[in-house]
């Protein structure tokens, strides 16, 4: 046989071979690098703090006005000078009155008028409201956010209140003005009140007036929780007390009618019931920022705080000496706020190793960050935890003899690997 092909076939075969080891070794290494693959995240600066959510009851200084008529029969209502006459007005909701104003007039209302002079008087008021000037700068920003409420509120099934939708309506209206599509409403409005004198003449004399032993603000809308959850109660209340009174069924009186209310101050209080674990870093004295679900946050003062360790519950009552926005109109509220806020290095909380220190006789938190081509571990002091799978730590300042030994600003933190160790390389 020719030497040469025997060589050939013999340079064929081991190429063969080599190939064959060089895929193997490939396969062999690839297949382990999954399993000492480290994947990392950067250390940035986050801020970050535990959310306190819990069903919350207003307690308020208010008074019910009560009447023995028919609800139907009155017309909640003021007077007010337009030059040299003296003319009657709707009361608007939280309009100021004095002690001893008027605030109703009682009427026989056979052809039924007063439903439709209370509509006249929602559109006028929806009118004058949206007559006030304002850049469309502002309206534009203003519609923004509530057009994000209200896309919100219908995502998880909630209902608009009427407070919003009055904003929305107010909105368009200025809107109108602002871009020079409406000059204003002031002709539709004098049109208006034109037509509501007309239907008032028609309903005569009042058959009784109702003047308010209170001063304070007047609202049309009531609950029946008035006496109940007072300002008095809120500022005497005990746990027993607090989950007594909501139980409680609305007041109603016997051959009487409420016909609105007077809120005599402006001091309301917050009162949430949560457990211990919750509360346990809440101090009195402190101001936090309560939002209100989808009507803005209130800065309120933690009034007290009463545990019990039997029933595992903690009971917070917040005051502010503000008056109550418009918008909080409802007796229950969902309210959150953040409590131990604090800024600090992100670190996932699978990154965390715990490493004995024989020097100090205890383990120490940290983690292995990369640098140039090896690993180094990295201690850290645990600011806050977090439900979303991250610990906030501590950020040393560069000044600070201690810091070379603790995780630094763009650190590169190794989140996963196996047998990981200091020196250990790339």
């Amino acid at each position: 046989m020719d030497k040469k092909y025997l060589i050939n076939i013999c340079i064929y075969v081991l190429s063969g071979l080599i190939a064959l080891l060089l895929i193997g070794y490939v396969v062999f290494h690839l297949s382990g690098s999954g399993e000492d693959a480290l994947s990392t995240a950067i250390a940035r600066r986050i801020t970050a703090g535990q959310t306190v959510h819990a069903k919350g009851y207003l307690f308020l200084d208010e008074s019910p006005l009560f009447t023995e008529e028919p609800g139907a029969n009155v017309y909640c209502c003021t007077t007010k000078k337009e030059g040299e006459k003296e003319i009657l007005k709707a009361l608007a909701e939280g309009e100021n009155v004095i002690k001893g104003a008027l605030v109703g007039n009682v009427y026989n209302d056979p052809e039924d008028l007063l439903p439709m002079i209370r509509r006249y008087d929602e559109i006028i008021y929806l009118l004058e409201k949206g007559n006030q000037k304002e850049t469309l700068d502002v309206i534009e920003l203003r519609l923004r956010e509530l057009s994000k409420i209200l896309r919100e509120n219908n995502r998880t099934g909630n209902l608009s209140n009427a407070t919003q939708t009055e904003q929305l309506l107010v909105l368009l209206q200025q809107r109108q003005v602002a871009t020079g599509a409406q000059k204003g409403y002031d002709q539709e409005i004098a049109q208006l009140k034109e037509l509501r004198a007309q239907l008032l003449s028609r309903l005569g004399s009042a058959q009784k007036k109702i003047y308010t032993p209170y001063a304070g603000n007047f609202y049309a809308q009531t609950d029946g929780y008035e006496t109940i959850f007072s300002r008095e109660a809120a500022e005497n209340l005990d746990i027993e007390g607090f989950l007594e009174l909501t139980q409680r069924e609305p007041v109603s009186v016997e051959g009487k009618n409420i016909i609105g209310k007077i809120r005599e101050s402006a001091v309301w209080y917050t009162a949430l019931y949560t457990d211990n674990a919750s509360a346990m870093d809440l101090r009195e004295g402190q101001v936090y920022s309560l939002q209100f679900q989808d009507k803005g946050s209130f800065d309120m003062t933690l009034y007290r705080v009463t545990v019990s360790p039997e029933r595992d519950g903690t009971l917070l009552i917040f005051r502010s000496d503000s008056v109550t926005p418009a918008g909080l109109l409802s007796r229950t509220e969902t309210v959150s706020f953040e409590i131990n806020r604090v800024q600090g290095l992100m670190v996932p909380t699978g990154a965390v190793r715990y490493l004995w220190d024989e020097s100090m006789g205890r383990s120490f938190p940290g983690v292995y960050v990369s640098k140039g081509n090896k690993l180094v571990f990295k201690r850290i002091e645990i600011l806050a935890g977090s439900d979303q799978g991250y610990y906030v730590v501590k950020e040393f300042d560069a000044a600070d003899r201690n810091a070379k030994w603790y995780l630094a600003l763009n650190d590169v933190i190794v989140t996963s690997g196996k047998d990981l160790k200091e020196g250990y390389r790339l």
